[in-house]
């Protein structure tokens, strides 16, 4: 292996045009880079083909869940009921139906009072009851006289005729049903969605557009706005949106933000420490700007192979430049030697190993489920290994000359660190309190910690809830037609606190099997009945043949839904984007509830508590086999490297000590370990094994005192890498900073430190 790689290193050296190649492959993957559009979709850090994505994939298709409101809030009493306001708010909702991202306005409960007819609810109830709500035709008289003979029955002769037997209450009691569980409350006497005391009003709008696409906010905000000036509202009422599109669009100006900050402190940061370690020599400004290069390559890929490369990916670059510098600071350290080449060529396998093990590190999250994941995987072991290609074609040409700036010395800092058994005591006590606390440590996996949109979305959201209810959870039935959904959806009818849009829209089955009842009973026997009793009583000649006429006709199946259920159809039964009906159940929020509808067939659970936890448990199961691999390939190429298991467990030594002495700060400090934090310790398993390799080989190859600069200047580069996201807004990007720093700290310690201890022990014991 050592001789393949000084052949290659020398045909390299030999080949100046290789060296022009790379500089250009860097131009024009700069370019590629300027003109993608990268993204900022949470879904991509779900696992393919999981619960938790499949849900997501379910919201994004239904309208159901991509809704918008329009609150409006009346600055005096009896702004609602004026004609011009009513006009208004027709043109309103005549605007946003033209536009074709709207699929449904809401502004009405019904259109007409004849939605509240009683003969309609009466041939509708028959779908939804069996003959035994009839009762005892000879009782049945007798019933209605008593009611109209009472006082508050004046005015209801004509409701009596159309429904003596109280059909309809049969739909009334499912509505009610329907309240109950939803909590929603309306004022009664408004054909609009308005309170009980006439303040505010609703407007609900559904589109097609998913809420976690920032370019559908994009669209829509500007409609919405445009709309509400075209209605030209009265002075004294006001109008708020509140689109749930805004929170993806504040997210991905939070992390374009971060990512620009990132750009410029990797920068500002990296040049100071150039200026400092290397004094004036102008060359040395290679170092970071050649794995600047080999990021752009690597990232013009990314855009290339992936169809929606994400923005956070890009945004830890920084700390993947940070990682790539060291082989530049030992490529330096080695040319500023006495005979420089040669120097090179041995450094090389232990630059070469230690590339590799970073490699492998975030080559393994290739192979995850999470497409975000994968991302950063590729993106950053590609960027190791071109930076690598790129070090070994460029530094040593342009460092050929001699008198390079000398190195700042460290002699001093590393005579204050103590040496001997003090070294290795320190770290026992360390270590033992860091395992002693680990019983501590948390796991803070709740997705919506990675919601950067302002409180005052949250604040108009919670302000809806508040005033008109409704803030049940839902469950959806899919199937491939509006009867196989609402089929599905009957599982979850009649139970305790769940209300299944089958209870109101039964599908055919169940309605062929009432109207089959209603067929064979013998309702011609019943009439006879009812008129004999109701001579009886003195009942008018056809007082009930109205009622009897119309159950006749319901029960031949031909009835359509009435106009007062119209508005609940078209919200709890629709068509998705992906060709699926959707049936809804909504339900009083409860871990019992969650978990009986995700046990029913079809059914995806879709609430404010239970998707998150999904989430995390998906992404859990996914991410720690990705970090379990990504350990194994580490001390398994190690192992390979040095060719004895006992020089890799001591090469190792900084990784453990990394991750152990990290997790106990996280457990004293009670601050939750996290997705960016799981991930931020597989990486710094890539880096503190380079410090490892490097510090054990240049020990066994006499090298000792030149290592500790390079691994110390090593050290502050990746914390410098840390520092560049660390004060990032979004914490996909700033916990990962401040755990590679924390991990750095305790890796660069343990590798200059604690690692060679080791090797003298040994060598003793020897």
């Amino acid at each position: 292996m050592t001789r393949l790689l000084r052949r290659m290193l020398f045909f390299i050296l030999r080949r100046p045009v290789i060296c022009a190649a790379a500089v250009l492959l860097a131009c024009c993957s700069a370019v590629i880079m300027a003109k993608a559009d990268f993204r900022n979709d949470i879904a991509t850090m779900l696992p393919d083909g999981s619960q938790s994505q499949r849900t997501l994939r379910k919201v994004n298709a239904s309208s159901m869940f991509n809704k918008a409101m329009l609150l409006f809030t009346a600055k005096e009493p009896g702004a609602f009921s004026s004609e011009k306001f009513a006009s208004s708010l027709d043109t309103l909702a005549s605007e946003l139906s033209s536009k074709s991202e709207i699929v449904r306005v809401d502004h009405r409960l019904f259109s007409s009072r004849e939605g509240l007819g009683t003969r309609s609810l009466v041939r509708y109830a028959v779908q939804l009851s069996t003959p035994e709500v009839l009762g005892d035709p000879e009782e049945l008289p007798r019933k209605v006289m008593r009611e109209l003979c009472m006082i508050q029955s004046i005015g209801r002769t004509a409701q009596l005729r159309e429904d003596p037997a109280g059909i309809s209450r049969v739909v009334f009691n499912k509505l009610n049903r329907f309240r109950k569980v939803s909590g929603m409350t309306t004022a009664l006497d408004s054909s609009f969605i308005e309170t009980a005391d006439h303040k505010n009003l609703l407007v609900l709008t559904e589109t097609m557009l998913p809420v976690s696409d920032p370019a559908s906010g994009k669209k829509l905000v500007p409609l919405f706005e445009e709309a509400v000036k075209k209605a030209a509202f009265p002075a004294n009422v006001e109008c708020e949106v509140i689109l749930p599109h805004k929170r993806a669009m504040a997210n991905e100006s939070v992390v374009k933000r971060d990512v620009n900050l990132a750009m410029v402190m990797t920068a500002v940061l990296f040049c100071l420490i150039m200026v400092f370690f290397y004094r004036r020599d102008l060359r040395s400004f290679l170092i970071p700007a050649i794995p600047v290069a080999g990021s752009l390559v690597s990232g013009a890929l990314l855009v290339l192979i992936f169809d929606a490369p994400q923005l956070f990916v890009v945004g830890l670059g920084g700390v993947v430049i940070s990682i790539a510098i060291d082989y530049g600071i030992h490529i330096y350290s080695a040319m500023n030697s006495r005979y420089p080449y040669r120097t090179v060529a041995e450094v090389l396998p232990s630059l070469f190993a230690g590339m590799i093990t970073s490699f492998a590190a975030f080559f393994m999250f290739v192979f995850s489920d999470m497409q975000g994941v994968r991302q950063l995987g590729f993106y950053a072991a590609s960027s190791l290994l071109f930076t690598l290609f790129f070090m070994l074609a460029i530094l040593p040409a342009a460092l050929a000359k001699r008198n390079l700036a000398p190195v700042v010395q460290l002699d001093r800092l590393r005579s204050l660190l103590p040496s001997g058994r003090y070294a290795v005591g320190i770290f026992l006590v360390a270590a033992a309190a860091a395992a002693a606390s680990l019983g501590f440590l948390r796991f803070k996996t709740d997705v919506r910690q990675y919601d950067m949109s302002p409180e005052s979305y949250d604040l108009a959201e919670a302000k809806v809830a508040k005033l008109f209810g409704g803030n049940s959870a839902i469950a959806v039935f899919d199937g491939r037609t509006p009867d196989e959904a609402l089929q599905n959806s009957a599982q979850a009818a009649g139970k305790e606190g769940i209300f299944s849009a089958a209870e109101l829209f039964p599908p055919a089955e169940e309605c062929r099997k009432n109207l089959g009842a209603w067929r064979d009973f013998d309702l011609d026997g019943y009439a006879r009945k009812l008129r004999a009793a109701a001579k009886k009583m003195n009942f008018p000649d056809g007082f009930f043949d109205g009622f009897i006429a119309d159950i006749q006709t319901a029960r031949q199946g031909d009835v359509s839904v009435p106009d007062l259920l119209k508005h609940v159809r078209q919200r709890m039964l629709v068509k998705g984007s992906d060709g699926l009906w959707y049936a809804s159940a909504i339900y009083r929020e409860s871990p019992e509830n969650s978990a009986l509808l995700s046990r029913l067939d079809h059914c995806t659970v879709v609430s404010g508590k239970h998707l998150p936890k999904v989430m995390a448990q998906d992404i859990m199961r996914s991410i720690v086999p990705c970090g379990a691999a990504a350990v194994a390939a580490v001390l398994l190429i190690t192992w390979c490297f040095f060719g004895k298991f006992l020089s890799a467990l001591k090469a190792v030594t900084p990784v453990a000590a990394a991750l152990l002495l990290t997790c106990g700060v996280y457990s004293v400090c009670g601050k939750g370990v996290n997705i960016p934090v799981m991930a931020a310790l597989v990486i710094l398993c890539g880096l503190a094994v380079d410090y490892g390799v490097f510090v054990l080989h240049a020990i066994e190859t006499g090298r000792e005192k030149l290592i500790f600069h390079s691994v110390t200047l090593s050290a502050v580069t990746t914390l410098a890498g840390g520092l560049t996201v660390a004060f990032a807004r979004h914490p996909m990007l700033s916990d990962a900073g401040i755990t590679l720093i924390i991990g750095i700290i305790f890796a660069w310690a343990s590798s200059v430190w604690l690692l060679p201890e080791l090797v003298k022990s040994g060598r003793t014991k020897r």
